[in-house]
C-alpha cells in the first residue's frame, strides 16, 4: 500500500514556478525521508500559475512524520515568497 500526497499552490507568476519546484526538489533531496518513494513538481498546462507537488510514500507513518517535520516547515517558509494564498493539501491511498 502506498500514499499519494498532493500539495497544490498558486504561483505569484509563471516566472516563479521554477523557484517553487526548486525548493521542493532541494528539500526532498537533502532530507530523503524514510518511506518517501518519489515525487515531482508539475504545472497545469492550461494555467501556468497552478502548481502541484506530488509525493508518493510507502507508509502513512512516514508521511505523517514528514508533515510534522522542521525541514518541511522550513520549506514552506522558503516557498512563501513565490506563492499566492494558502496551499491545498490532500492525501490519497492506493486501493
Amino acid at each position: 500500500m502506498s500514499y499519494l500526497y498532493l500539495y497544490r499552490v498558486r504561483a505569484i507568476s509563471p516566472q516563479s514556478v521554477p523557484s517553487i519546484c526548486q525548493v521542493f526538489q532541494h528539500t526532498l533531496t537533502l532530507f530523503q525521508e524514510p518511506g518517501w518513494l518519489g515525487g515531482s513538481c508539475v504545472v497545469n498546462l492550461s494555467d501556468a500559475c497552478d502548481v502541484v507537488i506530488y509525493e508518493r510514500w510507502g507508509n502513512l507513518a512516514s508521511l505523517q512524520a514528514w508533515l510534522q517535520s522542521d525541514a518541511r516547515r522550513q520549506a514552506h517558509q522558503d516557498l512563501a515568497p513565490f506563492v499566492d494564498g494558502p496551499a491545498k493539501e490532500e492525501t490519497f491511498v492506493d486501493v
